[in-house]
């Protein structure tokens, strides 16, 4: 096996993650650091307390892939820089988040905020968080492509 670990930037982001979870008293976190043109992971760090009322953090559980939680926002920001840079939209593009809910091939994609935001510009919709309106936006404009939207076909 080959690492790609930076003990330098390891120990930066252990610490750095630590110092998040004690100052707002996290039950625990993780962090990675990847080097984005290799993919290589350069840290890895996972922390949490064994005990609710324990206030000493432990590298117990890898949380980077033991939890199952959608990593929303992070793809927002990926989604919304692969539009940017084909030139598909601007920061200026409107897109109507059809009241907070969109339905793709029987999957319901929902916003945080009951109602929706209505028609906003991309820029206020990642500003906000929005998920049909960064959804909407993507599948606009890619739509076309073949195999781009596997994910939603219906089996």
């Amino acid at each position: 096996m080959i690492s790609t670990i930076d003990v330098y930037i390891q120990d930066i982001a252990h610490h750095a993650l630590l110092k998040q979870l004690k100052e707002f008293k996290a039950e625990h976190g993780c962090v990675v650091v990847m080097e984005t043109k290799t993919g290589k992971i350069k840290a890895i760090s996972n922390l949490g307390k064994l005990k609710e009322t324990d206030s000493t953090y432990f590298e117990t559980t890898n949380y980077a892939i033991a939890e199952s939680h959608e990593p929303g926002s992070t793809f927002k920001l990926m989604a919304l820089a692969v539009a940017l840079e084909d030139k598909v939209i601007d920061t200026t593009t409107v897109v109507d988040t059809k009241k907070g809910i969109l339905s793709f091939y029987g999957k319901k994609v929902k916003d945080s905020k009951k109602g929706g935001y209505g028609s906003i510009s991309i820029a206020k919709a990642f500003e906000v968080s929005s998920n049909t309106g960064i959804v909407k936006m993507i599948y606009d404009n890619y739509k076309n492509i073949e195999g781009s939207f596997s994910i939603f076909d219906s089996h």
